[in-house]
């Protein structure tokens, strides 16, 4: 363990960036959701799966990424998005599409939700001793 002091801006600025980084990737995912309700049913016809499921997987979607663009819930939010993220790289293989950037974005939302957790494990007070 380090005994230097934290500069005081220094978590004020790591705080920001991290709500930066989960605003982005709510932002795209949300993005990506949304081209999905408008375009997706001719893909999902075309499969024989119901349109119902389309619909299910859009709104599960764009509450994980509401979810996770908080602080209090991006956990929550990283667990609903990682789960459906899986699935859909999942689905998007087994009928071979290609699925690199779903689990770019899996990563990303790992990274970002394991960085939040330890953000609000780390003292809360500026100038502290870590």
């Amino acid at each position: 363990m380090s005994s230097e002091k934290v500069p005081a801006g220094e978590p004020r600025i790591r705080r920001a960036v991290l709500l930066a980084a989960r605003a982005l990737v709510a932002f795209l995912l949300a993005k990506g959701a949304f081209a999905f309700l408008l375009h997706g049913r001719a893909i999902f016809a075309h499969l024989g799966r119901p349109d119902e499921v389309r619909i299910a997987i859009v709104s599960i979607e764009l509450l994980g990424a509401a979810l996770f663009l908080w602080k209090r819930t991006a956990f929550a939010g990283g667990v609903v998005l990682s789960l459906l993220l899986a699935w859909v790289a999942g689905f998007h293989y087994a009928v071979g599409w290609g699925s690199t950037l779903l689990f770019v974005f899996l990563a990303a939302v790992f990274a970002l939700t394991a960085l939040t957790v330890r953000e609000e494990a780390l003292p809360a007070e500026s100038g502290s001793v870590r």
